[in-house]
């Protein structure tokens, strides 16, 4: 049997490092699978970007944490039908979709 994958935590944890390492610890089975339609290297760059400008620019914080919510929300999807044995083709984002 597939090891189960474990879903991200939906709500943001509190600090830029915090999302960066979510995103880093993403499972490589779901992000490396080819169907995966987030690029994580232009969400890391975007949160080192937002943590060189700290302060600086609410719109690369905006910006940040759209992407981060979308990214998240997808992956937790994948992980749905991981979970269940299914191809990702077969998702329902209606009945997998994890509202704010």
């Amino acid at each position: 049997m597939t090891q189960l994958v474990e879903r991200a935590p939906w709500f943001p944890p509190r600090g830029l490092e915090a999302q960066l390492k979510v995103l880093n610890d993403l499972d490589p089975r779901i992000v490396g699978s080819g169907r995966f339609q987030f690029d994580l290297d232009l969400a890391r760059s975007l949160a080192k970007t937002v943590m060189a400008n700290s302060g600086n620019s609410k719109d690369y914080d905006k910006d940040f944490m759209e992407l981060y919510c979308k990214i998240i929300n997808s992956y937790n999807r994948y992980v749905s039908a991981f979970n269940r044995g299914l191809p990702p083709e077969t998702f329902n984002p209606s009945k997998d979709h994890v509202p704010f």
